[in-house]
């Protein structure tokens, strides 16, 4: 297995394993050198990133492939991501998610109010327009 900084060369991939996952994939494009790919014999196997708000980050894109989960990769994934965004200077990951509040709250993300974002994170794609509004919202301090 062999974890990587994601590139462009990487994106259709990367969509492909998005939307297999049900996941929001037309706007990973500029936010690309913030995600992190599991690779497996020259497949990406599983992909998670962040979107930079300043000095806060909205978590996204975390997939892994069917036949490769409870294998820890995501956790692998998440601790890459979350390492760039300390070096990066992030203060606080947020994130939307529908079906996987569980799984972030054992990462140590806490549920809070849609409402109560900050700006910058209510600006984006995910927030506007690609996630909806019955997505449970959650925020990690870095």
């Amino acid at each position: 297995m062999k974890y990587r900084q994601a590139s462009l060369a990487d994106l259709r991939e990367i969509e492909k394993l998005l939307e297999v996952s049900n996941l929001p994939a037309s706007d990973c494009a500029p936010h690309i050198d913030n995600f992190i790919v599991a690779e497996r014999d020259g497949t990406i196997i599983g992909v998670g990133g962040f979107e930079r708000c300043g000095e806060l980050a909205l978590l996204r894109s975390f997939a892994v492939r069917a036949d490769h989960k409870n294998n820890r990769i995501a956790e692998k994934i998440f601790q890459l991501v979350k390492d760039r965004a300390t070096d990066s200077e992030i203060q606080q990951f947020y994130l939307l998610t529908t079906t996987a509040s569980h799984y972030f709250k054992r990462l140590g993300f806490s549920v809070c109010s849609r409402r109560d974002l900050p700006v910058q994170i209510k600006q984006t794609k995910q927030f506007e327009e690609l996630c909806p509004s019955t997505a449970t919202a959650m925020v990690l301090d870095l």
